[in-house]
């Protein structure tokens, strides 16, 4: 009997270690998402800045 509850408990905290790496892999899909957009945005603002700075010198 104890061998069982041993096993049930192993069990349980496998499914929570399980539950907290799916969110853990979220969190980081996330994260990796808006480091994305925000490379984009940076990449568009300093094309942005280049034109200015290019329309500045033709003016």
């Amino acid at each position: 009997m104890l061998y069982n509850e041993q096993r049930t408990t192993s069990n349980e905290q496998r499914a929570t270690s399980n539950e907290q790496r799916a969110t853990s892999n979220e969190q980081r899909a996330t994260s990796n998402e808006q480091r994305a957009t925000n490379k984009e945005q940076r990449t568009k603002s300093n094309e942005q800045r280049a034109t200015n700075k290019e329309l500045e010198r033709i003016l």
